[in-house]
């Protein structure tokens, strides 16, 4: 584990501990546990919590190529999807740091024996910094119970009825007694 990554600490409360050290694994090296012990006391969607006793704290491991997929994902999502994640409007230039940095790795695929098709995210420029912090923070947020808002449907529209075709007429469009007349003599 790198000493940079434990100094970067992010704080949360859980089970009333409060630092939780995230750290990047990858997951083929390092494979998600599948049921909790002593140790592992969390597993979520692409992280799992370990309990490090020795150092009296709880560490994260953090599947980085999951959430970086996460994040690059809700970046390319048209705008009226619920999942897209969206930056504030100004000029184009403003945003052209966050931009290197976040295309500073790209998304590969490879084939690994006994696991299939496996995604993996590569480093071409040194700067990624910034997408490094928010894959971290999408993953400390989930973890805190941070989720995607639903999309509010649309609300409905009052049902129209037949009678209201014919404007505040409180009769049927047709002759009700000549109707129930013809269904007894069907019916007959």
């Amino acid at each position: 584990m790198r000493q940079e990554t434990l100094d970067a600490v992010v704080r949360l409360v859980v089970d009333d501990r409060l630092v939780l050290p995230l750290v990047d694994l990858a997951p083929v090296l390092h494979p998600t546990p599948t049921q909790t012990s002593r140790t592992v006391l969390r597993i979520g969607e692409g992280y799992h919590v370990v309990s490090n006793r020795a150092q009296g704290l709880y560490v994260v491991d953090v599947d980085a190529d999951h959430w970086k997929s996460w994040i690059h994902h809700r970046l390319s999502a048209p705008l009226d999807e619920s999942s897209a994640m969206t930056l504030y409007q100004t000029a184009g230039h403003e945003h052209l740091s966050l931009a290197k940095h976040l295309t500073a790795e790209t998304k590969t695929e490879e084939f690994v024996a006994g696991k299939g098709v496996v995604v993996r995210w590569e480093r071409v420029r040194r700067n990624n910094h910034w997408f490094d912090a928010l894959y971290n923070a999408a993953a400390a947020g989930h973890l805190a119970g941070v989720r995607m808002l639903p999309v509010e449907a649309p609300p409905r529209r009052p049902r129209v009825g037949v009678n209201s075709w014919f404007g505040d007429q409180r009769r049927a469009p047709f002759d009700t007694e000549r109707w129930r007349d013809m269904q007894r003599r069907w019916n007959s």
